[in-house]
C-alpha cells in the first residue's frame, strides 16, 4: 500500500494454511471497491473484509494479475487476503481500497492565487481534477467570477478518468476601470448523480502599468548603492540604469546589500521586473520611500528562481499603489543575490545584475575536463586572433582562477613585474571549457 506498483511484498515460502497477508485501517470506513495488484506467480486467496463486529466477509477470489471486486459500501476497519492452501509464495504489489466516504472526484487550482492588470492581459491558471473511484468519473466543471473579472470556460462537460489527472486551463480577464483588489473566482465540479467540489482562485487586480522606464538615468533615474564590488568602474551602481543588459551592478561579497534607484518625481508603484545573471538571488525585498530614509517592503520574495521576475506590489488588500520617488532592492541574508530589476507604476525594468556567490552558496560547474579547482593558474598559450599572432606568453601574463560561478570563472589576469605577479584586472568569464588563451 505504498502507492507504488512498481514495489511488491514477496514472501519467502509458500503460503501455510491459516495465513493471510493484512492491512488495517487508521479508522472503520465504507469500502467501495477492492483492487489487488499482483506479479510472479499468481497465488490463490480470498479476499476479505472486516466489518466493525468483526467477523470477516469474503467479496471475492484473487484473480491473476489484476483483481477488482465490490466491497458493496459495507463499513469495514481491515482488508486481508487469506491464502488458499498449497499456493505459491505470494508477490503482491498493491492492496487498494476505494472508499466510498469521499467525493468522486478531487478539484485544485495551480496556482491558487495569480495577478492581472486591469484592462491588460489575461491570467492564467490550470484547473486539476482527480478521480477518487476506481471508475471514470464523469461531470460538469462551473467557473464563476465576481463583477469587473471574465473567464473562459465559465462552463465545461469533463470527463475524470479512473487514475488520472485532468487539466484544464482558464483564463481570467480583469476588465479597465476594475477597482484593485483581491478578487474570488470560484470553481466547482459536479459529478453526474454527485454532490459539487470546488475550489477558490484568488486573482489580485492591479492598476495597467505603463511601458515608460522612468528608472533609467535617460528619464532621470540616479542609483546608488551599499557598495561597488572591488571598486571597479564596470560594477558601479550607474550600470544597473543605463539601458544596457551586457552592463550590470555588483556589490561586494556582503549580505543585506542594496541597489537603490531616486526617480525624478514620485510616482504610484505599478510593476517591479527582476532580471538575473546565471547566479541568482533567492530572497530579496523590493522597498519603496518617499525621502529616501523611511522605507516600506511592497514585495518578499523567499524561494526565487532566477531568470526574469516580474513582482506586483505585496500587499493586495490595499486598493492604491504606494506613492514614492525612491525604490530600492535589498538582498536578505544568507543566500546569494545576482541581477535585479525594480519597477514602478510605470514599468521599470531596471538592470541591477549583481554577479555575487556566497561561501557555502555556491553552484560549482562542472568543466568538460575534470573540476577546476579554485587558486589554479592559467600560462596564456598562444592564440591566433583576427589573423594576427599575438604572443601571450612574452607578455608574461596569466590568468589565477579564484571561484567557481554557475556557469563560467571568476579569474584574475596578472602580468610578471620584477620577479613578483600583480593583478591588472578581474575578469568574469562564461566558458564552460577550459582556458585556453586570452590577449
Amino acid at each position: 500500500m505504498d502507492g507504488d506498483a512498481a514495489t511488491a511484498y514477496v514472501a519467502g515460502r509458500a503460503a501455510q494454511p491459516g495465513e493471510s497477508l493484512q492491512v488495517d485501517f487508521s479508522a472503520p470506513r465504507p469500502v467501495d471497491q477492492v483492487v489487488v495488484l499482483q506479479t510472479g506467480g499468481p497465488a490463490k486467496a480470498a479476499v476479505q473484509v472486516r466489518p466493525v463486529d468483526g467477523d470477516w466477509i469474503t467479496i471475492g477470489d484473487l484473480a491473476d494479475g489484476h483483481t477488482q471486486l465490490d466491497a458493496r459500501r459495507v463499513r469495514a476497519d481491515a482488508v486481508r487476503l487469506a491464502w488458499a492452501d498449497g499456493t505459491p509464495a505470494p508477490q503482491v504489489n498493491e492492496i487498494i481500497p476505494w472508499f466510498a466516504d469521499v467525493p468522486p472526484a478531487d478539484v485544485t487550482v495551480d496556482p491558487a492565487s495569480t495577478d492581472a492588470e486591469a484592462g491588460g492581459q489575461p491570467a492564467t491558471a490550470t484547473v486539476r481534477l482527480a478521480s477518487t473511484r476506481a471508475e471514470d468519473v464523469t461531470g460538469t466543471l462551473t467557473v464563476t467570477a465576481p463583477t469587473g473579472l471574465t473567464v473562459q470556460p465559465a462552463s465545461q462537460d469533463t470527463t475524470v478518468l479512473r487514475g488520472q489527472d485532468t487539466g484544464i486551463p482558464v483564463t481570467v480577464t480583469a476588465a479597465a476601470g476594475t477597482p484593485s483588489g483581491p478578487y474570488e473566482v470560484h470553481v466547482a465540479f459536479v459529478p453526474t448523480g454527485g454532490s459539487p467540489v470546488r475550489a477558490t482562485l484568488t486573482v489580485h487586480v492591479y492598476p495597467m502599468t505603463g511601458d515608460t522606464n522612468v528608472g533609467l538615468a535617460a528619464n532621470g533615474g540616479i542609483a546608488t548603492a551599499s557598495s561597488t564590488k572591488l571598486s571597479l568602474p564596470r560594477f558601479t551602481p550607474e550600470n544597473a540604469i543605463d539601458g544596457d543588459r551586457s552592463t550590470r551592478w555588483s556589490s561586494n561579497y556582503n549580505d543585506d546589500e542594496w541597489l537603490q534607484v531616486e526617480l525624478a518625481q514620485p510616482r504610484r508603484i505599478g510593476k517591479v521586473v527582476l532580471r538575473w545573471e546565471a547566479a541568482y538571488g533567492k530572497a530579496y525585498r523590493i522597498e519603496t520611500s518617499s525621502d529616501g530614509a523611511t522605507w516600506t517592503t511592497t514585495a518578499t520574495v523567499a524561494t526565487g528562481d532566477g531568470g526574469v521576475d516580474t513582482r506586483l506590489r505585496a500587499d493586495p488588500r490595499a486598493p492604491l499603489r504606494q506613492v514614492g520617488d525612491h525604490i530600492r532592492g535589498r538582498h536578505l541574508p544568507g543566500v546569494r543575490p545576482a541581477r535585479l530589476h525594480v519597477g514602478q507604476r510605470r514599468r521599470i525594468p531596471l538592470q541591477l545584475r549583481r554577479a555575487l556567490l556566497h561561501p557555502g552558496h555556491r553552484r560549482r560547474q562542472r568543466r568538460h575536463h575534470g573540476q577546476q579547482a579554485v587558486g589554479t593558474r592559467h600560462r596564456l598559450r598562444d592564440r591566433r586572433v583576427g589573423g594576427g599572432r599575438h604572443d601571450c606568453q612574452r607578455r608574461l601574463l596569466r590568468l589565477r582562477h579564484l571561484a567557481h560561478r554557475t556557469v563560467g570563472y571568476h579569474v584574475a589576469v596578472e602580468r610578471l613585474t620584477d620577479g613578483t605577479w600583480v593583478t591588472d584586472a578581474y575578469l568574469w568569464t562564461g566558458m564552460s571549457g577550459p582556458i585556453n588563451g586570452w590577449c
